[in-house]
């Protein structure tokens, strides 16, 4: 896919399930529990900025942000919407179980989320990479795999 058509459908994308994320983020605010004392040293030692605010809500499965013909079309294009064992909104995190490789994965996002300056840009940078380099590919993805450093630079093995 062509980067300009990339953006243009990534800010389309992202325009669309804003709202959606805000939403569910609030959600999981109001009805998730906060985070272990284990789990908030590790969100320190990754760089979140307001561990305190992170919340953690068990559901499975996990809401899909679009309605399924979407689904469809996602899963066509490798999208991980259509059954995630976790997902992060902001400072809220959608976890189908209890792990703390999940939990540090998405704290790795809840980070991104920050540094991006919220739900808005951090989904326009996540799709449009997911559209230009597929999801496993994708920097955010990989970073929060612990594959890449915040800067993007790979790490050493």
């Amino acid at each position: 896919m062509s980067p300009l058509f990339a953006h243009i459908l990534a800010d389309a994308l992202a325009s669309a399930v804003t709202p959606w994320a805000e939403h569910q983020e609030r959600r999981i605010l109001r009805e998730g529990r906060p985070l272990s004392i284990q789990e908030h040293a590790l969100a320190a030692e990754i760089g979140v900025i307001r561990p305190d605010r992170v919340r953690i809500l068990h559901l499975d499965p996990i809401p899909a942000p679009v309605p399924g013909w979407m689904v469809s079309l996602a899963m066509r294009w490798s999208f991980p919407v259509f059954a995630p064992s976790g997902m992060t909104l902001g400072h809220g995190i959608f976890a189908t179980h209890e792990s703390m490789d999940l939990i540090r994965h998405e704290l790795h996002h809840v980070a991104q989320f920050e540094r991006l300056g919220g739900t808005s840009s951090f989904l326009k940078r996540y799709l449009f990479e997911c559209l230009t380099e597929s999801y496993a590919a994708a920097p955010l993805e990989l970073e929060a795999c612990g594959i890449t450093s915040p800067r993007g630079s790979r790490r050493a093995p």
